[in-house]
């Protein structure tokens, strides 16, 4: 959390990527989002790192790219500022209709959707949701 704090603050006092620069200066990679998330009761707190990064990194050119094998480990922040979605294949039929809900994909009455035998990606940019194996 706090080297994080710290890459953020210098990349803030760098400034805002200008529209002549390159969208992205630095991506952080984190796994194991839940550690950071404030999962015991704090994953929507706007002040928890994650969702700072989520709603203000992408002006001062930083890209996330954050794993987590459970949908719920993900607050509202992050969810609703990730425009790029890829969900690998579960085996937990909850978690496969959480994650079908999150996509706007069509989900039949008690059955897990035949396309998360595999995955989804879903890209906000390009507006498609596509299954892959």
């Amino acid at each position: 959390d706090t080297i994080i704090q710290q890459i953020y603050g210098h990349m803030k006092s760098i400034g805002h990527v200008k529209k002549d620069q390159e969208k992205f200066r630095l991506f952080l990679f984190i796994d194991e989002v839940k550690i950071l998330s404030g999962f015991r009761g704090k994953i929507n707190d706007p002040y928890n790192i994650l969702n700072v990064l989520a709603t203000e990194a992408r002006k001062f050119g930083i890209g996330l790219i954050l794993a987590s094998q459970i949908l719920a480990h993900f607050g509202r922040d992050i969810r609703s500022n990730s425009s790029t979605k890829l969900i690998l294949r579960t085996m937990d039929s909850d978690e496969a209709k959480s994650s079908a809900r999150e996509l706007k994909l069509k989900v039949d009455k008690g059955a897990v959707p035949r396309s998360w035998k595999q995955g989804q990606i879903q890209n906000h940019h390009h507006h498609q949701s596509d299954t892959y194996r």
